[in-house]
């Protein structure tokens, strides 16, 4: 079975927040596979396919908590993590097989919970801080002028998301290779949208 991790916050006050990219992204995908989530002991989940979304209600620097328990409960096969990244222009997509957490405390949390870094990623570009304080800004809200892009942003996240279910990891990097031209001019409409109506 194919996990995927949606990471954030749960409680309305943090429903927007650009920490929550990672639930974003999977209700999204939730909807496009015609499934609910329900509710548990510290997560909440959807089954869809021989796949298990998982949105975990531990509150993000504890998320791994709620991965290793899904990891025991069901054989799974294999991880992806879906979750913000203020290294990452907004608009943007990044794909990795592995790697360091990167200082993003969510990512940290599975690590040291399952005890190990290898799992593959899906970065949502939130885009860097105009805050002093990092977490001030990934605990704010997108502004109204980039809702579009992050409405974009998550349909084309939820379409890798479903090659990855579909077909495996390859096969959502190879689409995501194939169409990145097209998926930047996706973006760049309401980036253009964005520059003509202001920056409010």
């Amino acid at each position: 079975m194919k996990l995927v991790v949606g990471l954030g916050n749960p409680g309305k006050e943090y429903a927007n927040n650009r920490h929550n990219a990672g639930f974003f992204v999977l209700d999204d995908l939730a909807d496009r596979l015609g499934t609910s989530f329900t509710k548990s002991k510290g997560y909440t989940y959807a089954k869809a396919k021989d796949a298990l979304l998982l949105k975990p209600m531990t509150y993000m620097n504890r998320s791994g908590e709620a991965v290793l328990k899904v990891c025991r409960q069901f054989e799974i096969g294999s991880i992806l993590v879906v979750y913000d990244d203020v290294s990452i222009p907004l608009g943007e997509l990044r794909i990795r097989a592995n790697g360091s957490a990167g200082g993003h405390n969510g990512v940290s949390s599975i690590i040291s919970a399952i005890g190990d870094p290898n799992f593959y990623r899906l970065r949502f570009g939130i885009g860097n801080t105009p805050y002093s304080d990092l977490s001030d800004y990934v605990l704010s809200n997108f502004r109204k002028s980039e809702v579009g892009i992050v409405n974009e942003m998550k349909i084309i996240s939820a379409e890798l998301i479903e090659r990855y279910l579909e077909f495996g990891y390859s096969e959502m990097v190879n689409h995501y290779s194939v169409n990145k031209v097209s998926y930047s001019e996706r973006i760049e409409k309401f980036r253009d949208q964005r520059t003509k109506g202001g920056n409010k």
